[in-house]
């Protein structure tokens, strides 16, 4: 900046021109055309609160360096040298813009403001400076009075020695410690631990202390002459702990720390887990093959057992997954793991397989089967059915007793209303031919029964039909008081006639022209013989 301010300056005792240039260093924008009062705004808004204070910008005074040699020469400051230059002051008022005339003002001096930093006097040295640093350089900084005595310092330096040869000490136990208890290792198995008796001085207590006796045997393994040689169950495995791995580090602590211990073998573990999955998923699928009838039972297998039917030998089983696996596992430990897999399938997962013996071997079945979806729905249906077979037969027989019945009352109804329809016919041909025989006296006044029968009936060809529909119609017709029931010869033949006996209007033989002519009417004789 072209001056140096602080937030004591005051800014209206700035010119124009010092308050744009300071505004433009701080990187705030003001117009052109911009007064001294918006300047001086700016100012006090966003540049007086960045300035320092001249406390903070005169800084603490250096330290004089202590040196030796030449006097120091004394330089001229530059901060008076600067303030000449920088002291240019310009008007900021323009007569030439002024709207009314002024007085034109006299020029006063600038009032004093506070200098950056005062200069201080060169250093210098004198023979008599020197000679004092030299002899404050020589004397100790502690005087003599306190200085501790003789006795006091010689206890502080032996029990400093006394530390150190405890610290040793108990070092050097530390690792006869772990040394004694590597050399009594572990303790037999189902041997007791060894006891001691209640100390009764303070030597039987460092005694009982310092003493290491054998780490315990651990859980799942046999220990013999110190070691643990290996574990009772197969599925388990000897594991040395990290610490024991590391050299220095297992010769430095106990040895029960780093015991071996018996960890369950995971691998083994992982591997006799698919074996199970794999001797249950075939036992399932030949299971399922024999149910939806894909495949027979074994020719030896025990039928006499709830699931024999279905049961494989232990050896055929055997032989069908071993030549899957043989590649990736040998026959040992294929041996092995069909030994634990036979026993913890028939000893904790009974609902995935059973075994039977029959004619000395072992035959496995399995109560899971496997089928496809098609054999699945089918034997479910049917499973389903026999299930409830007896519900079922109760449906069955009502629905079908409730077609049978709502069928024979609608051909029942059926019936009723076609009887009704032929015997209504049959009265229209019996009172048309009884009006025609009226009106004309060589017409006989009935029908044969058998020629109306035939011209009703002539759409219905089962016989059986026929007759019973023509019983109703004819018992329905001869219930009719109107209508008299004779035998009469119809063309040299005897036959059953019907005449209508009820009254006959004289209009009806005019109907008859416009009416079907009734059956035998062509061939009807001129004179009837009863």
């Amino acid at each position: 900046m072209p001056l140096d301010v602080t937030r004591e300056t005051d800014a209206s005792s700035l010119r124009v021109a010092t308050l744009r240039v300071i505004l433009q260093d701080y990187g705030i924008v003001v117009p052109g055309h911009a007064r001294k009062s918006a300047l001086v705004a700016a100012f006090n808004e966003h540049v007086r609160p960045k300035l320092p204070s001249p406390s903070q910008r005169a800084g603490p005074k250096p330290e004089p360096s202590l040196r030796i040699g030449t006097p120091g020469i004394r330089r001229p400051s530059t901060a008076n040298a600067c303030s000449a230059a920088n002291d240019i002051r310009f008007s900021d008022e323009n007569p030439f813009q002024s709207s009314t005339p002024r007085k034109k003002r006299l020029s006063q001096a600038a009032p004093p403001t506070t200098p950056v930093a005062t200069p201080t006097p060169p250093y210098t040295r004198s023979p008599d400076k020197v000679r004092r640093m030299a002899q404050s350089s020589d004397r100790p900084q502690w005087r003599a009075a306190q200085l501790a005595p003789v006795w006091q310092q010689i206890r502080a330096r032996w029990q400093e020695t006394l530390v150190r040869w405890a610290l040793w000490l108990c070092l050097l136990v530390w690792i006869w410690y772990c040394w004694q208890s590597r050399l009594e290792g572990f303790c037999s198995t189902g041997a007791d631990l060894p006891s001691w008796d209640r100390p009764t001085n303070v030597w039987q207590a460092l005694q009982k202390t310092l003493t290491p006796v054998c780490t315990p045997c651990p859980d799942h393994g046999i220990c013999v002459g110190g070691r643990l040689d290996a574990c009772d169950a197969s599925d388990y495995k000897v594991e040395e702990p990290m610490q024991g791995h590391i050299p220095l580090l297992a010769q430095l602590i106990p040895f029960s720390w780093r015991a071996s211990q018996c960890v369950p073998d995971t691998h083994k573990l992982l591997l006799a887990s698919e074996l199970a999955d794999a001797v249950v998923d075939y036992l399932a699928h030949f299971h399922g093959q024999v149910r939806c009838k894909l495949a027979l039972p074994h020719g030896q297998a025990p039928l006499q057992e709830p699931l024999g039917r279905y049961a494989l030998p232990e050896r055929q089983v055997r032989d069908a997954l071993e030549t899957r696996t043989i590649e990736s596992v040998d026959a040992a430990t294929f041996d092995f793991l069909w030994h634990m897999v036979m026993d913890g399938l028939l000893e904790h997962a009974p609902g995935d397989m059973q075994a039977y013996t029959h004619q000395t071997q072992r035959w496995l079945v399995s109560r899971r089967k496997i089928m496809p979806f098609s054999c699945r729905l089918r034997m479910y249906v049917l499973d389903w059915v026999w299930r409830y077979r007896m519900v079922l037969l109760t449906i069955l027989v009502a629905v079908v007793s409730t077609c049978a019945l709502s069928r024979s009352v609608q051909r029942r109804r059926v019936r009723r209303h076609v009887v009704a329809t032929h015997a209504q016919v049959v009265f229209e041909r019996l009172k048309l031919q009884a009006a025609q025989a009226v009106s004309d006296g060589t017409l006989v006044r009935g029908l044969p029964v058998t020629h109306l029968r035939d011209q009703l009936l002539q759409a219905e060809l089962n016989p059986r039909v026929r007759r019973q529909l023509w019983q109703h119609v004819a018992k329905v017709v001869e219930r009719n008081a109107n209508v008299r029931t004779r035998q009469a010869q119809w063309h040299g033949e005897w036959q059953r006639i019907w005449e209508w006996m009820g009254p006959v209007h004289l209009d009806e033989p005019a109907m008859s022209r416009t009416a079907p002519s009734s059956p035998g009417q062509e061939d009807a004789p001129p004179t009837p013989q009863p």
